[in-house]
């Protein structure tokens, strides 16, 4: 049974991680969210964290959006700091126009996202192969 359904206004390859970013018990399901934006003479990509709260049937994004887009990169979530707080790690790629010349980026942009929400637990899914990374795969 379908519990929560959204759509996602563009094509991308990258899959979500899961954490408890609102410390409510249940975790949110974070995405790293393009959106096409057309203007008069151009077509403009816009890149920004998304969360998903399927307990509460609602989604609302995280940080600033930036004037890119999304093909494949998941974002990451942990405590890079060691602060107690959940950082969420991300990536972006610029292109002319919204031409994918996958040869002729105009940019790699690498963001962090720091909460100030205190990490309860470990998250659940914290990266592209889980919170284990690579290392839990071997």
């Amino acid at each position: 049974m379908v519990q929560y359904q959204d759509t996602i206004p563009t094509f991308q390859y990258a899959s979500a991680v899961t954490a408890d970013i609102d410390g409510d018990g249940y975790d949110e399901v974070i995405i790293n969210q393009s959106a096409l934006k057309r203007k008069q003479f151009e077509n403009v990509y816009y890149s920004y964290l998304l969360a998903f709260d399927f307990h509460n049937y609602n989604n609302y994004p995280l940080g600033d959006t930036l004037k890119a887009t999304n093909l494949a990169s998941t974002p990451w979530i942990g405590n890079l700091d060691n602060d107690g707080n959940y950082d969420i790690i991300s990536s972006v790629v610029k292109f002319e126009n919204a031409q994918f010349d996958l040869g002729q980026p105009l940019g790699l942009y690498v963001r962090r996202f720091s909460t100030e929400r205190k990490m309860k637990t470990r998250p659940r899914w914290g990266g592209f192969m889980g919170s284990d990374g690579y290392s839990k795969w071997k």
